[in-house]
């Protein structure tokens, strides 16, 4: 079915969109091209899938664009190894797991990276223990994602590894550092990397142990 840059609603049940190729998705056995939008319908589990990686950019709750379709009234989609780019606020990113991440009330999965966009205070939480490594300044790479445009991480009880470069990493509070404008939490150890004179710097007092040479 060509729909000549119309628009597709789904079934009040739960639907799977397969996007096929820009502007065309298959389901209920229908291959649609031409698709402008897709409204999923009323189910509490829509979801996109896809041939092609996803190159998805947030446009609200449950909302999106890839391959050409906004897509609303959306719970999962998977980006097949593709890139998704928050909204122009402050989004929250938590990781469910390897290359996953849950925001706008939707379950992305297959995440290659993530661009938290233009927001101020753009956030990375976590259900799994995450080893992140600092990429660059506002950027890492946790989870199998690399992330950039982010200012706050959660690692829940992770680990952190600093650049090649010299880091400063500033503790801010128990299991807490700012480093390369993220401010992180939850962090169990730090690796500060291969810098020749990587640092810490405090804003409270430290009670500091060594625990080698």
């Amino acid at each position: 079915a060509g729909l000549n840059s119309g628009s597709l609603t789904g079934t009040s049940g739960n639907d799977v969109f397969n996007i096929t190729a820009a502007k065309a998705v298959t389901t209920n056995a229908i291959d649609f091209t031409s698709v402008a939008s897709v409204d999923a319908g009323d189910g509490t589990a829509d979801e996109i899938t896809s041939d092609i990686v996803v190159a998805a950019k947030l446009t609200g709750a449950n909302a999106l664009n890839g391959a050409g379709i906004d897509f609303s009234n959306i719970e999962k989609a998977g980006l097949n190894s593709g890139s998704l780019t928050g909204t122009s606020g402050n989004d929250v990113f938590n990781i469910t797991a390897a290359k996953a991440v849950t925001t706008n009330a939707i379950d992305f999965t297959s995440v290659a990276s993530v661009d938290a966009g233009d927001g101020t205070a753009d956030e990375i939480t976590s259900d799994i223990v995450v080893a992140a490594k600092l990429t660059g300044a506002n950027a890492l790479n946790g989870a199998g994602i690399d992330f950039s445009n982010i200012e706050k991480a959660g690692l829940n009880s992770g680990s952190l590894t600093g650049t090649s470069g010299n880091d400063v990493f500033n503790i801010t509070a128990a299991n807490a550092v700012t480093t390369k404008d993220i401010g992180f939490t939850g962090v169990a150890s730090v690796d500060a990397g291969d810098g020749t004179a990587d640092e810490i710097t405090s804003d409270i007092a430290v009670a500091a142990t060594l625990n080698g040479t």
